[in-house]
């Protein structure tokens, strides 16, 4: 139809089909879907029509999913028909879990964990989520003020065309365990600064690789492992969230280079941000109570913190910095020994930044640096 409209005594009920409102009818339509006059299975996705108006498109597959169970299971979904790759699915209902178990691929073109709803939850256990294989292509975790939702990955695959927001105006949270997550687009952590878009991701195994990277200072990303690869030049946006406490662990930002003058930041369980103060061989001193291996790095950045090589122990890293963003930060050596260079950076910096100063005392023992001191 070319043009729309609806009183406030009448129903639209969209059980399949189609439906095309060729003109600009975004606040007319919307406002009859909040008040339930328009309702059902479909929901509408907007397209772009000429001179500048506005169509709206009705299809059968748009689901508002109210269910709980696994993706592959047909009559957890409305009319026992499992969604198809081109659909959108809307989580609409609070405290309600949809799984994706191990061998299993779902392939979608837009999903939205928790739209108008709290404690919404996805969970993907071995198996694969491919996103975007339609216009839509985004994967929004907490889309609205009144909203919450969880996405958890322990094992498997997750992939999105387009943008993956944890947080979009309303509560988001990302637990990662394991399995791999590629965004080819935009990798959001709290997408408005408003109160209500508050974001956490928790990386603690796995991989998660994104084109594009942005964050609002309401929300935080936790590393406790895995790896995190930001491909594009975000140094100074990464390293305003790292100092102001959003961006916290035991994982740290390496740099390395990318073509056309773009930098990648990875971040690998083993890049310490060194805090504590003791005897470099007491595991009690470094987060996870685990002692630095050869290939981890060590970035020493409270202040007035002192780490000692003990007589007699052997400390073996790839790269340490003492002081770079802290002043009296120390290491000594007494009786031990520190090799410094067993993987790709192979340096010792003593005092980085202009904020640092670092001081390193060698009275008895061995100091081998690969590459430069």
């Amino acid at each position: 139809a070319d043009r729309f409209d609806m009183n406030t005594l009448s129903t639209l009920r969209l059980e399949g089909g189609l439906l095309e409102l060729r003109g600009n009818h975004l606040s007319k339509v919307q406002g009859h879907i909040d008040a339930g006059r328009i309702v059902g299975s479909s929901i509408p996705k907007l397209s772009y029509e000429v001179e500048s108006d506005t169509t709206y498109v009705w299809v059968p597959r748009l689901w508002i999913y109210n269910g709980e169970g696994e993706w592959s299971d047909p009559t957890v979904w409305p009319g026992a028909t499992i969604p198809a790759s081109l659909d959108e699915i809307w989580m609409n209902k609070p405290d309600k879990t949809l799984t994706i178990p191990s061998d299993y691929t779902a392939e979608i073109d837009k999903l939205i964990v928790g739209r108008h709803a709290l404690n919404t939850n996805v969970n993907v256990n071995g198996g694969t989520l491919l996103v975007g294989s339609g216009d839509n292509d985004v994967l929004f975790v907490g889309q609205y003020d009144d909203a919450e939702g969880t996405f958890s990955l322990n094992s498997g695959r997750v992939e999105v065309q387009g943008e993956l927001a944890v947080a979009v105006s309303g509560k988001g949270t990302w637990i990662q365990n394991g399995g791999s997550v590629y965004v080819r687009d935009r990798f959001v952590i709290g997408r408005y600064e408003r109160g209500e878009a508050v974001g956490s991701v928790i990386l603690r195994g796995g991989s998660i690789v994104a084109d594009r990277f942005d964050m609002n200072t309401l929300s935080t990303l936790r590393l406790e492992g895995g790896l995190l690869e930001l491909r594009g030049n975000h140094l100074s946006k990464v390293q305003g969230h790292i100092d102001a406490g959003r961006i916290v662990g035991s994982s740290i930002p390496k740099l390395s280079y990318e073509v056309e003058s773009d930098t990648t930041y990875v971040w690998v369980p083993r890049l310490w941000i060194y805090n504590g103060e003791g005897e470099w061989s007491d595991p009690t001193v470094w987060p996870g109570a685990t002692i630095p291996a050869s290939l981890d790095e060590i970035w020493m950045n409270k202040p007035d913190k002192t780490l000692t090589i003990p007589s007699d122990y052997t400390a073996e890293i790839d790269k340490l910095i003492v002081g770079r963003h802290a002043l009296n930060t120390n290491v000594n050596v007494n009786g031990g020994t520190l090799l410094v260079g067993s993987g790709d950076n192979d340096v010792l910096f003593v005092g980085q930044y202009d904020d640092a100063e670092g001081t390193f005392s060698l009275n008895s023992g061995c100091v081998e640096v690969q590459g430069e001191l």
